[in-house]
Formats: structure tokens, sequence, C-alpha cells
């Protein structure tokens, strides 16, 4: 386990490149898994300023194929700052980032606190902590080259390159929800008047509700747990696409709504 002074060391080094939007470069030779997200959290105290507290959590390498090429036998866990959660219609400015991309996904907002006490959680045992289902895009910015120039280590110490989501309405979740279903539910992309992705929203690791459930245990193991009001972003139907300047995007799910989002200068 590295001592405290690299871990705040490498922290240092990877706010710098985030703040001045500079390329990913991993200032360490070697870093093992528990302690890059020993580096997550430094980092994240250390962008709060610009950023805001923690508002929620998302699941990255969800998929098999992404965890082969990572190295790893499971997803890895982000975090999301309060501060860069938009509102559908946003318009992020691509100078802001080194390449942004977004990822299509369901967010979950927490209606009450789940104790860390009940893991391990499944899609059944979670689904009545859920208050409200949003359809949003997960704002990336792809500092590195490519996934393995940043390895395992390097996207859970750069906050599984998460840069806030945008959201659509939220849908209040009652008693009666059907939540057997959602991960039947259509969705499609549409980029600048064309379609360019369908499917349904079981894409992202067969139910929004595994990859909620994935992040409620990922954190258990840490002795923490989510709190009402937080975000959790469950896992992206389709593979990240890259943005550009003028880009006018929006993501539908059958029965949820839309959410949109436009690039600028």
């Amino acid at each position: 386990m590295a001592d405290s002074t690299s871990i705040s060391s490498w922290a240092e080094a990877l706010a710098s490149q985030i703040e001045t939007h500079q390329p990913f470069e991993a200032p360490w030779d070697e870093l093992s898994v528990d302690d890059a997200y020993r580096v997550q959290d430094e980092l994240r105290r250390l962008l709060e300023p610009s950023r805001g507290e923690l508002g929620g959590y998302k699941i990255a390498a969800g998929a098999q194929a992404l965890q082969q090429m990572l190295g790893i036998d499971r997803p890895l866990g982000g975090q999301i700052h309060a501060g860069q959660l938009r509102s559908s219609g946003a318009q992020l400015s691509a100078a802001d980032f080194v390449s942004p991309a977004l990822e299509c996904e369901v967010m979950a907002r927490l209606a009450s606190e789940v104790p860390a006490s009940g893991a391990p959680y499944t899609r059944e045992s979670i689904a009545p902590f859920v208050g409200e289902l949003i359809v949003s895009f997960e704002v990336i910015d792809t500092r590195a080259a490519t996934v393995p120039v940043l390895g395992a280590a390097g996207l859970i110490a750069d906050r599984c390159a998460c840069e806030g989501a945008v959201l659509g309405t939220a849908v209040t979740v009652g008693d009666d929800f059907d939540f057997s279903g959602l991960g039947n539910l259509a969705v499609e992309l549409e980029w600048n008047g064309e379609i360019v992705d369908t499917g349904v929203t079981g894409n992202a690791m067969g139910h929004p509700l595994e990859g909620l459930a994935w992040v409620a245990n990922h954190l258990a193991a840490q002795g923490r747990q989510l709190r009402s009001g937080d975000v959790v972003l469950t896992g992206a139907a389709f593979s990240p696409k890259p943005a550009a300047v003028g880009d006018r995007v929006t993501y539908r799910i059958e029965g949820l709504g839309e959410v949109s989002v436009a690039i600028v200068d």
C-alpha cells in the first residue's frame, strides 16, 4: 500500500492536469487498484472548489470486453461532483475538455440511504431505495489516447473520466413501479438529426439496477453507503461517442423521456 504522501502527490498531479485541460499523464510507475481508489478520493476533494461536493457515483467498464482489455474481472466505480449535474438543453463548451464524449444512461436518484449492512444487494433488493429514474448523458473527458494507456488504475484514479452528467426530467418511482421491465425499454440516440444507435436499456449489464446494486456493494466493501439524494449512473447503453463543436444530441428512453445537449465553442 502506498503511503499518504504518494497518494496526495499523485492526486495533485492529476488535479493540475484536469484543471488545465491537459492530456492524461500517469505520474506513477505502478499503482494498485486499492491505491487508485485512494487517489480518486483525494482527487475529488482537490476538485471540489471548482466542481462541487460529492453528488453521486457511476459504474464504468461494465462490459466484459473492456474488462479483458484492462486486465480486470469486475467493473470500476467513479464519483460525480454535484456541481457538474446539468439540466437537459445544456450547452457544453468543448474548450473545457481535452476530448469530450457522451454516454447514454439511466440515472437513479436514491430516496433513502442504502445501509452498507444490507449488502450484498441485488437488482430486486436495491429497487425499494430508488426514488427517481432519469434519462441522462454522462459527460466524459477521454484525456488519454486509448483506454490501455490509462489502465485500470489510471482510469479509477481519474474518476473513471467522469465530468458530470446532463439530466432529463425525473420520473418519480411509486410503489407500483414495474422494475422488472426496466431492462427492456427501447432506446435511441439521435445525433445531429440522425438516429445513430438503437437498443434497449438492458444493454447496460442486462438491467439498470444491476449497475446500481454493484455500486451499493462496491461502497459497502469500503465501509461506505449510498446516501439519500445521491445519483448513480448505472451503465452505458452504447459505447462512448466523441462529441465536437456543433453537435446536437438527444437520447430517448421509452416511457422515461429524453435528454438533449449541445456542444459549443
